[in-house]
């Protein structure tokens, strides 16, 4: 919560150089334990390509916490995570085997408290502003199942 209010109050500082593998590793630790208690499984893979991302860590955390929540409260199945070169961006990618987004869940998606939200309707709206803050994009790749891809500004990139 305190990375989230310093990020909300823009006191986080410059951008950081990330190691991916890193930072992926750190930031889905807590959540292999919580789908293992559902019975579900995390698996974690960053291609040896990947360069190293430019942006603030603490948003980057945010927004795949946003994820992997989104995958353990509505999706379904073991939550993939993965992260490889997209030419002058870092794609990282989280999905899952549920049913996926159709119709008005799609279009409306990361429309804040959408009448379509089956949640609380503001959590991917959140991380949609955070990964452009940081001169990223987070995006819906694939609707069912769903696959979202955070593109995020590759260190040579600069």
């Amino acid at each position: 919560m305190d990375e989230l209010l310093a990020l909300a109050r823009d006191t986080h500082g410059s951008v950081d150089v990330l190691d991916v593998s890193l930072l992926l590793r750190e930031a889905t630790e807590p959540w292999a334990a919580r789908l293992g208690n559902e019975g579900r499984a995390l698996h974690v893979s960053v291609d040896p390509q990947t360069p190293h991302a430019v942006a603030s860590a603490a948003a980057v955390r945010q927004v795949l916490a946003v994820l992997l929540d989104n995958a353990l409260t509505h999706g379904a199945g073991p939550v993939r995570v993965s992260a490889r070169d997209a030419g002058d961006a870092v794609g990282i990618e989280v999905g899952d085997g549920g049913p996926g987004l159709t119709g008005d869940a799609a279009t409306q998606l990361f429309a804040r408290r959408s009448a379509a939200a089956n949640g609380h309707g503001v959590g991917l709206a959140l991380a949609r502003r955070l990964a452009e803050a940081e001169g990223g994009h987070l995006r819906l790749a694939h609707p069912s199942p769903p696959v979202f891809t955070l593109l995020l500004p590759a260190e040579r990139a600069r």
